[in-house]
């Protein structure tokens, strides 16, 4: 005698659902590892040589040396990016970073300009800041040295430690600001204006120049100069220097003549009343 054992079937629905899900895992298994070699061929391509910052290219250079420009760019270059991805890759090159970087590390660069080329280059344009004077820290005019000095441009700017210097030929400002920074704004604005319109107009009008000027916290409103005839200027900051050294001009022309050699100085401060001295 036989019997017939019955055995469930599992319904249909549950067996389609299992290839379903499984159809998933392997969909999502392959998308995963196309990412993955996907990511892979990426960073294999960003590290080839061919994408690499080999060449650097400078222009504006008038007082930098290409050469210690490059060094430090090339540092900057230098190393990864968490680990894996090149600093000097055409891709990751970080250009502000490297602009930021050399106008710190170089103060006589005013402007900076920096563009990549495909596949491998960086052009840099740079803007030097242009001599205006020497800022010596000293509290009188003496123009025949310049102890503790600086370069500075149009604008007051410290960009640099002048070497130890003499004579008249290279014009001086001294200060009573002993305390001189390396590098940044050391004189306002309206202050270097107001050098910058004295220098001019006395040169435009007597067709000499000035040589040195004093400028003191302590007496804001007055500024001395040094000619390069020897005398001193006693200057009013608020004054029109047009109006100033054409009176000046007048005098020197009318009343003190071929006695100019013996003048120690001539105070400009009061307007029409002008007074000047003779050396003993």
């Amino acid at each position: 005698m036989s019997r017939v054992i019955y055995t469930p079937r599992e319904p249909k629905y549950r067996k389609q659902r299992r290839i379903i899900l499984t159809k998933k895992t392997a969909l999502m298994a392959c998308t995963v590892l196309l990412a993955v070699c996907l990511v892979a061929g990426i960073i294999y391509a960003l590290r080839q040589p061919y994408f690499r910052i080999k060449r650097i290219e400078f222009s504006g250079l008038m007082v930098l040396k290409q050469e210690e420009l490059e060094k430090h760019v090339k540092e900057k270059l230098a190393g990864y990016y968490s680990v894996i991805f090149p600093r000097d890759s055409y891709f990751f090159t970080d250009i502000e970073d490297i602009s930021t970087y050399l106008k710190e590390k170089f103060p006589r660069v005013v402007e900076i300009k920096i563009s990549k080329k495909l596949p491998d280059k960086l052009r840099i344009e740079i803007v030097e800041r242009k001599f205006f004077s020497l800022l010596c820290g000293s509290d009188f005019i003496n123009a025949s040295s310049t102890p503790n000095c600086f370069f500075i441009d149009q604008t007051g700017f410290v960009y640099e430690k002048a070497p130890i210097a003499t004579g008249s030929l290279i014009l001086k400002i001294f200060t009573n600001n002993k305390n001189i920074a390396t590098k940044g704004k050391m004189i306002d604005a309206e202050t270097m204006k107001q050098v910058r319109s004295a220098t001019e107009n006395f040169s435009f009008l007597l067709g000499s120049s000035l040589v040195a000027f004093q400028i003191n916290s302590d007496t804001p409103k007055e500024l001395k100069a040094v000619t390069s005839g020897g005398y001193r200027l006693y200057l009013n900051r608020e004054d029109d220097f047009k109006q100033t050294f054409t009176s000046l001009k007048v005098l020197l022309e009318k009343e003190i003549g071929d006695k100019i050699p013996r003048l120690d100085y001539v105070d400009l401060r009061f307007g029409n009343k002008i007074f000047y001295k003779f050396r003993n």
